[in-house]
């Protein structure tokens, strides 16, 4: 799949041609470690999913991210601009990341509280950044790692 949202192709012209979400999409729609906005971006994506034992399934998502115009900011996963190159010259190649996920479903029955718990689900994931050439050129570039676990009960 690929996700685009336009940039400004000039934005020191005063006229802000980037595309903005009125409601932000996070948490696995552009890698699940949130790094970029539904702004001047490009995602290349694809992910598999295996359900190698019943309620158990485990998956694996790869995003390509490229900024739509070179001049135009790199924005974070809340909108904010984290970086610029106004010449256009460190290139569109934010990074890659790689997400891994495992959810189960856990078999249910009568809670201790007296309601009928509906469901449980316990999942966990991982996720790994690679930063590319744009931002390498612009500030510290270093991989980062991200971890998550979560329960879900309905009641």
């Amino acid at each position: 799949a690929i996700s685009y949202a336009s940039g400004d192709s000039n934005p020191a012209d005063g006229r802000c041609e980037t595309f903005d979400g009125v409601f932000g999409a996070i948490d696995q729609y552009y890698g699940r470690m949130n790094l970029l906005a539904w702004m001047n971006m490009i995602d290349y994506q694809c992910g598999v999913a295996i359900h190698p034992a019943n309620k158990l399934t485990l998956s694996a998502d790869y995003h390509r991210f490229m900024l739509a115009e070179s001049k135009d900011s790199w924005y974070y996963g809340t909108g904010n601009s984290l970086r610029r190159d106004k010449t256009g010259s460190a290139g569109r190649d934010l990074g890659q990341e790689i997400d891994l996920t495992a959810k189960y479903d856990v078999p249910i029955g009568k809670s201790r509280l007296g309601k009928t718990l509906r469901k449980l689900e316990l999942m966990a994931g991982y996720g790994h950044f690679i930063p590319g050439h744009f931002i390498k050129r612009t500030g510290p570039a270093g991989d980062a790692d991200w971890v998550f676990a979560q329960v879900t009960l309905s009641f």
